[in-house]
């Protein structure tokens, strides 16, 4: 099955919005922000600043976020940007696996596809997703499982995120579980399996090369999961 709309599709379908001038900071800000010196960090010890030491960059549709790695890309969110309720879309972090990633999206093409252990395989546009499942709006935290890992003592492997790989949103979708009953999972079903766009340089056709994750069918989680976008007082995209 792959999943409609996963966390970084969802923050590349975002329009701009109206809110977008009021959340987006002037030229001369960005400038500075980005030009601010970098504090001195290289560790044994634990970080001692609440944000990963890393610089600032500038990727399409987001303001500038501190950059861990660029292949793949994790981007990490500035601590001033957690003085609202809501994290600003374009300052959510980004935490991508493989180094592959979709530059762009044809919505009229691009199609949901429930494939496998169901009654019926089918495949829903962005439009019916939309317009044939009741919405659903939760406010909710996105947060990676290594947040906060350069404080951790004694060091641990892998992106040194500071506290910024987090942010909380008001997420709109369709829930799972209604998708799951329109195709009618069979009698036998172990997993759901979820598959993202993004690909990478492993062997074809192979998870290496894949960003696949399920979840057992049974899961009280799947009651309760929204294929969603982070919404934050934004319009659905038609």
């Amino acid at each position: 099955m792959e999943k409609s709309i996963n966390r970084r599709l969802l923050l590349k379908l975002l329009g701009a919005g109206g809110a977008l001038a009021t959340l987006r900071p002037s030229l001369a800000q960005t400038s500075a922000q980005a030009e601010t010196p970098l504090p001195s960090f290289t560790g044994p010890g634990p970080n001692p600043y609440w944000n990963g030491v890393n610089p600032f960059v500038v990727y399409p549709q987001k303001l500038p976020l501190l950059r861990l790695t660029d292949r793949p890309v994790q981007l990490e969110t500035p601590r001033h940007y957690f003085r609202t309720v809501f994290t600003p879309n374009e300052a959510f972090y980004v935490r991508y696996h493989l180094d592959e990633i979709p530059n762009e999206i044809d919505l009229s093409k691009w199609r949901l596809k429930l494939e496998g252990n169901f009654a019926r395989q089918l495949e829903f546009s962005l439009e019916d997703l939309i317009t044939k499942f009741k919405p659903v709006s939760i406010a909710a935290v996105n947060q990676c499982s290594g947040n906060s890992r350069s404080r951790f003592q004694p060091r641990v492997a892998g992106g040194q995120w500071g506290n910024g790989a987090m942010g909380n949103a008001l997420w709109t979708g369709v829930r799972l579980m209604d998708l799951l009953e329109a195709a009618g999972v069979k009698p036998g079903t172990v997993q759901i399996q979820f598959e993202g766009l993004d690909r990478g340089k492993g062997p074809e056709n192979l998870g290496s090369g894949r960003f696949i994750k399920s979840l057992d069918w049974g899961d009280p989680v799947l009651e309760e999961t929204i294929l969603a976008y982070a919404m934050n007082g934004e319009p659905l995209p038609m």
